[in-house]
């Protein structure tokens, strides 16, 4: 395991208030990993529980936070992104038992989604509308969706965490959920405790027919 909050992604200029797009995980994904989330805990030292009112997909991060936005970018990204995502339709994500990587353990697709990966280039696209190019971390539409349920706080042996996530694993189905709406939200990040907490700026209904 190593500390997750020393990579790139995870160092902020400020903790508080960065632009992001995510998907919040419903009931049913919280459900699925609480006993995991228990497993998690028995190391505190090790790894943080992203609690589960917490958990989210990633769709993007944006290099920008909200204390830097005048007003009226702030509302043209909210429209910008209303008119990117709104005629796009509801969709089904389906999550693979969690895995441990090196940074935590993750529920993950199996494959990349085509939906998500619409979803993702046009909430790019919004975004580089709005605010350009220079905004767009980086994390494009090659990533598969993934949840994360903890994320290492310090270098150490993962292998009980393994183990017990493993063994869990032996007879667990993966979980479906459906993507109807996703959220702009400004996220803090509390590196010590290992968690990211946020505030919902604006949701955006996915409210196209299914085809």
């Amino acid at each position: 395991m190593k500390r997750f909050f020393e990579t790139n992604a995870a160092k902020w200029k400020s903790p508080y208030g960065k632009l992001h797009v995510y998907i919040v995980v419903p009931e049913v994904v919280r459900r699925y990993v609480a006993e995991y989330h228990d497993v998690i805990r028995e190391r505190p030292a090790l790894m943080s529980v992203q609690r589960p009112e917490w958990m989210h997909v990633t769709v993007q991060l944006i290099e920008a936070h909200v204390a830097d936005l005048a007003p009226q970018n702030l509302t043209a990204l909210k429209e910008a992104l209303h008119g990117s995502l709104a005629d796009l339709a509801p969709f089904d994500l389906t999550m693979r038992p969690p895995v441990m990587g090196v940074h935590g353990v993750t529920l993950r697709t199996a494959y990349q989604v085509p939906e998500f990966t619409e979803l993702v280039n046009r909430t790019r696209s919004a975004v580089d509308l709005v605010l350009g190019a220079d905004a767009l971390h980086p994390n494009g539409a090659r990533q598969r969706p993934h949840a994360s349920l903890g994320y290492g706080l310090t270098d150490g042996d993962s292998d009980p965490i393994l183990g017990a996530v493993n063994a869990l694993n032996a007879d667990r189905d993966p979980v479906t959920f459906t993507v109807d709406q996703v959220a702009l939200l400004a996220v803090d990040q509390d590196p010590e405790e290992g968690i990211y907490t946020w505030k919902v700026l604006d949701t955006i209904d996915l409210t196209a027919p299914a085809p």
